[in-house]
């Protein structure tokens, strides 16, 4: 079962939240994705992690930006994504998750996110207390900068052998200063592994990783 819910950020800003599964379930998941919002992919993927048995929320962040973009994984949409990312900036991204979690009470919560996403995931998982585990794949490398950040709740981190664009030395430095996070490195597969929209989808490592999420969110929510 999908809806579609419209939320307000705490300064007053309104935007869209795509919301799979059902509305009672214990459990729930903000996702997060590296092309954030409004995607037929992204949608897909909220409801296969729904039938689960959570409740899954895909805010759409950029509508501060563009409200209802729809983007998808072409080059040019991709582009024009990473653009926008870099305006939307942190904070606001941070508030909008805050009512999306406030959204999905009086449900236990935890965070979701793939590329961009993932490293949104982990800034949320140190400043939003209200979030009760988080899973973070093969995020940019703002998490290497910001490693020395507490984290409030459980984290897994999921990396990928072949990512050239997170150095394995990065990943290293990460486990060290995070000894009580969850660093798990996939060899061989590159990044976006878990994204069937890309050349680099792995079927079979996304379905191990999968199940180590579901497990991650069960264990912690």
């Amino acid at each position: 079962m999908a809806d579609a819910l419209e939320l307000t950020a705490q300064d007053g800003h309104k935007f869209l939240a795509y919301a799979a599964g059902a509305g009672d379930q214990k459990h729930a998941i903000i996702l997060v994705d590296a092309i954030p919002g409004n995607t037929a992919y992204v949608r897909r993927l909220a409801e296969r992690i729904a039938a689960f048995g959570f409740r899954v929320l895909v805010p759409y962040l950029l509508d501060r930006l563009q409200p209802s973009v729809l983007l998808s994984y072409r080059p040019a949409d991709r582009q024009r994504a990473e653009a926008l990312r870099a305006e939307l900036g942190g904070r606001a991204a941070m508030l909008d998750l805050a009512a999306t979690i406030e959204a999905a009470a009086p449900s236990s919560v935890g965070i979701l996110g793939f590329g961009w996403g993932g490293t949104v995931a982990w800034h949320a998982a140190h400043r939003l207390a209200a979030l009760r585990a988080a899973v973070c794949f093969y995020p940019g490398g703002g998490v290497a900068e910001n490693r020395q950040q507490h984290p409030l709740c459980p984290v897994r981190i999921v990396f990928a052998e072949g990512d050239m664009d997170v150095p394995l030395a990065d990943v290293e430095s990460i486990r060290r200063a995070q000894p009580d996070v969850d660093v798990v490195i996939y060899p061989i597969v590159s990044r976006n592994f878990a994204c069937e929209e890309l050349e680099a989808y792995n079927f079979e490592a996304w379905e191990n990783a999968r199940d180590h999420m579901v497990a991650f969110f069960r264990r912690h929510l």
